[in-house]
């Protein structure tokens, strides 16, 4: 897994990030309970419940370190009242002069994507992202899309 230092996240971000690791430590406890049960059974090859309490818990535990060097790798960011966007921001924005291409998102840290569970996402790494850090509702900003074309886009709202 990529982690990027000192990557932002939102205060609430870095709590929910925190609650899913408590969940999980919880979790792997009694996985690791379920494991020496089934392990104490004999017969390791034809143990099938053995075998899905092993990777449970190691699914469990790939989870856990992608947290940790999520939490250890990042940097909790309040949110900024000055109506600029940054993590955490829900930007409105239309591209182009395309009046029907208008989009919701919210700004959010690369690495939490995935689990963030607030609707439309945007990597605040990506180019779009990167272009709308920083950026007021009436600003227009440019950025290259990886085909290394440019794409204008009209920041609409913050919230």
């Amino acid at each position: 897994m990529t982690v990027i230092d000192n990557a932002p996240i939102g205060s609430s971000n870095s709590d929910d990030l925190r609650d899913e690791l408590t969940v999980l430590i919880e979790r792997r406890t009694v996985l690791s309970h379920d494991v020496a049960v089934h392990r104490a059974m004999g017969d390791l090859d034809n143990n099938d419940p053995y075998h899905r309490a092993l990777e449970s818990l190691l699914t469990v535990d790939r989870r856990m370190a992608e947290l940790n060097a999520l939490i250890a790798g990042s940097t909790t960011c309040t949110p900024v009242e000055n109506g600029t966007a940054h993590v955490g921001s829900v930007v409105t924005v239309r591209f182009g002069d395309d009046d029907n291409g208008v989009e919701t998102f919210t700004l959010m840290s690369s690495g939490i994507l995935a689990d963030a569970g607030v609707g439309d996402t945007c990597s605040s790494t990506s180019p779009l992202g990167a272009a709308l850090v920083g950026s007021r509702a009436g600003d227009t900003r440019t950025y290259t899309l990886p085909t290394g074309s440019s794409c204008m886009v009209h920041v609409v709202g913050i919230a």
